[in-house]
C-alpha cells in the first residue's frame, strides 16, 4: 500500500496567534469539517496514529470533565449573567469539540499524522487492528518494550516525512486539534479525498490479505 505524504502547512506545532479569535476559528472550522465529511465507527476502529501504537486518548475523559463542569456553569449563570453564561457555554463547546477523537482524526488526516488503514501495514499490530491474518509478521516494537524496531523506524521514515513525525507528537496534546484547525478552514473537500482514498486502499488491503 503506498502511503502519500499530505503536504504540511509551512507553520509552527502549534500557531501563535490571538487566542480568543484563533480558538472560535478552530471550533468553528472542527465543527465544519464534522459536518462535511462524517467519520464512522469502522474508520476510527482501523485509524493509525503516525509514531504510535494505538490512539492516545487517555485525556478525552477529563476534557468531557471540564466541558461539563463549562456547561453546567454556564447553563447556571445563564439565569444570572446571560452574557457570562453565553461565554462559558461556548468554552464549554469549544473545550468538547476540541479534544473528541473524530476531532483529533480529521485533523491527522490532513497533516499526515493519522490515516484510515496504516502507516505500515505489514507490522504485526496492523493486522491485528484490522482483524487480519497476522501469521509471521514482525512486530512494530522491540520485544517487551515500547521502543519501536529499528526495521519499523526504518519503515516510518520511508512513508512519512520529518515535518510528519514532528507533528505526530500533537496527538497525546489535549486540545491541540482545535489550535491547528484553523489551518484548515477551507480543506473540506480536500479531506473528502484522502478519506475516499484511505478507506480504498484499506479495502484493497483487506481484500489481498485476507
Amino acid at each position: 500500500m503506498t502511503t502519500a505524504a499530505p503536504p504540511s502547512p509551512a507553520h509552527g506545532l502549534i500557531p501563535t496567534k490571538p487566542a480568543p479569535r484563533w480558538l472560535v476559528v478552530g471550533g468553528l472550522t472542527l465543527l465544519l469539517l464534522s459536518q462535511q465529511v462524517p467519520l464512522t465507527a469502522q474508520d476510527m476502529a482501523s485509524a493509525a496514529w503516525l509514531g504510535h501504537p494505538g490512539p492516545v486518548f487517555f485525556t478525552s475523559p477529563l476534557m468531557a470533565a471540564v466541558a461539563g463542569t463549562w456547561a453546567a456553569f454556564g447553563l447556571f449563570a445563564a439565569c444570572q449573567r446571560p452574557p457570562m453564561g453565553a461565554v462559558a457555554l461556548a468554552l464549554a463547546l469549544l473545550v468538547y469539540v476540541g479534544t473528541t477523537p473524530e476531532s483529533f482524526a480529521r485533523i491527522g488526516i490532513l497533516d499526515g499524522t493519522v490515516r484510515i488503514g496504516c502507516f505500515v501495514p505489514e507490522t504485526a499490530q496492523c493486522r491485528a487492528m484490522l482483524k487480519l491474518p497476522v501469521g509471521d509478521t514482525r512486530s512494530m516494537s522491540v520485544e517487551n518494550t515500547i521502543r519501536f524496531a529499528p526495521w519499523y523506524g526504518a519503515r516510518l521514515r520511508e512513508v512519512a516525512s520529518e515535518r510528519q513525525r514532528e507533528l505526530s507528537v500533537l496527538t497525546s496534546i489535549p486540545g491541540s486539534a482545535i489550535f491547528r484547525a484553523p489551518l484548515y478552514l477551507a480543506s473540506g473537500e480536500r479531506l473528502k479525498q484522502l478519506v475516499a482514498v484511505q478507506r480504498q486502499e484499506l479495502s484493497r488491503l483487506r481484500a489481498n490479505t485476507a
